[in-house]
């Protein structure tokens, strides 16, 4: 299967196709002032015209401005009302839904299989895991996602895809969703229902027209067109409300006709998508061959507003918003012999990945004083303080991390590598402390964790003493110790789990979160470079969820208008690799010198000059954005070797210039 070129068709098609649909929706309000601007010539006036131009002219003011205000009006009203209950929200359309969400301290082998999954696929591509929901009682086989944007998506499953799917044919329904996600397909999905919704509200209001003018003739025992006062008014009312429902509902004919065309282009791109990031057809095809041998009909709430959402339908129709299943598979598996499967329920065996292992025990019962972390990642820093220049594991580093922060789209094969690398690291942390990332309140434990100091006993011990009211004693010390048998080269992807969790905490908690980590990272009088890259990789897009900034927006076009803050940046990094300004300035002149930026020497390089030049540098567009993260990346691979905490930092600056992580 030729995926990319599938892509770049259904992309086209794509965009043709959403004109078409736009169009569609405001061909109502332009024929219902038509129509009546050509009824108004025809009964008021000897002005009567086809002519549009002429129509208008001729028609009086409050006519045209009436009818167009009155639309437009409806049309939008009908729009916000949908948009204000569902807040672009996916967990809002799961809930209608009737779903159920998945916390994975609560969950059976079938579902941590599915968390897992999400999770892998969240990291290999570089977003953070969306909500999962399993919908109940549902034995067809299906998912959906939901959500204007990454931040608050949400993937749907039904129960039947965690009964009937193995390993591979869940992985590729949940790559598939995810490629809603980054294709941006939700945002488009959830545009769409708001403009279809609507024009729905017109054709009820033309509807509630011509009903209370029916209901006024029946209550007066009086034609409508019978002489009297009030029957022209009488009759206009009902002659607009006519006009506005046949123009509504043809409207809506048309826009659900292209909205279907255009949504089976995006599942053609989503499945070649699927397969590109995947690498393989099996899990996929295998998915929809159960479907075909099956069903994809979903028992649940306002499942047919949502139709378009989801992974499948049933039979495939003009007003049918996915392909035919038998389409879908040949072109994923030219040649297919055209067979179903008959799907056969899991065993729990089948679907339980591993056994799961309890929290950490310890012999001294929990006392404080006693768990120190073992291995912290509070080290280094940046002008404020040394740290060690061990680069023992620089080489696997650099494998796992750099080709997919340069080439995941170089390459087809770099796809396959960052899904397979996830996986790696998803696994090397323990299902206990997933278990503790997954909750919004052992979440914040786990970063506070994280902050205590490992290096000087006295600070750790301030710092213990800040949480001493604020933490349950015994829960805390397992995860201080379940952090201290961990990987440091997990740590970033301990939090990577975290923040979805934090973002489910009240505005309240988070405040209060927050201002216990800035105690955490004040009391020891200086900001490590770990400490730096936590505001980045946690409270930056926390910030930006709980509304406390605004995402910013591209108002710097190149290196120019900002060459001071990108050498701020990539000095300080260049700086972390040699603790030497002279040999810094030589590699930072060799890797960035052809874009004018100059060297800034560690001693004029604070924190808060860092945090300026970010802010700064956050409002260029996204070219430039990645150009410096690849000066970035080429910096830290200049002394011939990649630490932990540089990677660290490459994930700070993607999520600080909202891209994600690695």
């Amino acid at each position: 299967m030729n995926f990319r070129e599938r892509q770049r068709l259904a992309k086209r098609n794509s965009r043709r196709l959403i004109a078409y649909f736009t169009a569609s929706v405001f061909s109502v309000v332009f024929f219902v002032w038509y129509l009546s601007a050509l009824l108004y010539g025809l009964f008021e006036t000897d002005l009567f015209s086809f002519n549009p131009i002429a129509l208008f002219i001729t028609s009086p003011f409050s006519l045209n401005f009436g009818v167009l205000a009155i639309v437009c009006a409806t049309i939008g009203l009908g729009a916000y009302s949908i948009a204000r209950n569902l807040k672009g929200d996916g967990n809002a359309v799961a809930k209608i839904l009737g779903a159920s969400a998945i916390v994975r301290s609560g969950a059976n082998a079938s579902e941590r299989r599915l968390l897992n999954i999400v999770e892998e696929m969240a990291l290999a591509s570089g977003i953070l895991p969306p909500s999962v929901y399993v919908l109940p009682q549902n034995k067809a086989i299906n998912a959906l996602t939901a959500g204007e944007s990454q931040a608050n998506a949400a993937i749907v499953v039904t129960s039947g895809a965690l009964i009937y799917l193995n390993r591979d044919e869940l992985q590729g329904v949940i790559a598939h969703e995810f490629s809603h996600i980054l294709n941006e397909d939700v945002k488009l999905n959830m545009r769409s229902a708001f403009l279809l919704g609507g024009v729905e509200f017109t054709l009820a209001t033309g509807a509630f027209f011509m009903r209370s003018q029916r209901d006024d003739v029946v209550m007066r025992h009086e034609d409508i067109l019978s002489p009297g006062a009030d029957s022209p008014r009488q009759a206009w009312r009902f002659l607009f409300g006519a006009v506005l429902y046949i123009c509504s509902a043809i409207g809506m004919v048309c826009a659900s006709i292209v909205k279907s065309a255009l949504n089976r282009e995006r599942e053609f791109l989503a499945d070649a998508s699927t397969v590109q990031f995947a690498r393989q057809t099996d899990g996929i095809a295998g998915a929809l061959k159960k479907i075909g041998g099956l069903s994809s009909n979903v028992n649940a709430p306002l499942s047919s507003m949502f139709s378009h959402f989801f992974f499948a339908e049933g039979p495939s129709g003009i007003l049918d918003s996915h392909p035919p299943i038998e389409e879908r598979i040949r072109r994923i598996e030219p040649k297919w012999d055209g067979s179903f499967i008959a799907p056969i329920a899991l065993t729990e065996a089948e679907t339980s990945e591993a056994n799961y292992v309890p929290a950490p025990t310890f012999a001294d019962g929990g006392i404080y004083d006693s768990l120190l972390p073992l291995a912290n990642p509070n080290e280094g820093i940046i002008a404020l303080k040394t740290r060690s220049d061990a680069k023992a594991k620089a080489n696997a580093i650099e494998a796992q991390y750099i080709p997919i922060a340069l080439k995941s789209n170089d390459a087809p094969q770099k796809a396959l590598d960052a899904l397979s690398i996830a996986r790696e690291n998803i696994e090397a942390i323990s299902d206990f402390l997933r278990e503790q990332a997954s909750e919004a309140l052992s979440a914040r434990w786990i970063i506070y964790a994280l902050l205590i100091d490992a290096i000087d006993e006295a600070i750790a011990k301030r710092q213990i003493a800040i949480l001493n009211s604020r933490v349950f004693a015994e829960d805390f010390c397992k995860i201080q110790l379940a952090l201290s048998l961990m990987k440091r080269e997990n740590v970033v992807h301990l939090i990577f789990l975290c923040v979805p969790a934090l973002e489910r905490l009240t505005f309240d908690q988070y405040t209060r979160f927050k201002e216990i980590a800035d105690l955490l990272i004040e009391e020891d009088g200086k900001i490590s470079l770990f400490e730096f890259n936590l505001k980045y990789l946690v409270f930056y897009p926390l910030d930006i969820a709980f509304n406390l900034r605004k995402p910013p927006k591209p108002i710097h076009f190149g290196f120019y208008p900002i060459a001071k803050e990108i050498s701020a940046i990539l000095s300080a990094i260049a700086y972390d690799q040699f603790k030497n300004d002279s040999e810094a300035k030589a590699a930072f002149d060799r890797l960035c010198g052809e874009r004018s930026l100059e060297y800034v020497s560690a001693k004029k390089m604070l924190s808060q000059t860092l945090e300026l030049a970010y802010n700064a540098v956050q409002q260029a567009n996204d070219d430039t954005k990645k150009l410096i993260i690849e000066k970035a990346i080429e910096c830290v691979k200049a002394d011939g070797a990649i630490s932990i905490e540089e990677i660290e930092t490459i994930h700070a600056l993607r999520s600080a210039f909202g891209f994600g992580y690695l």
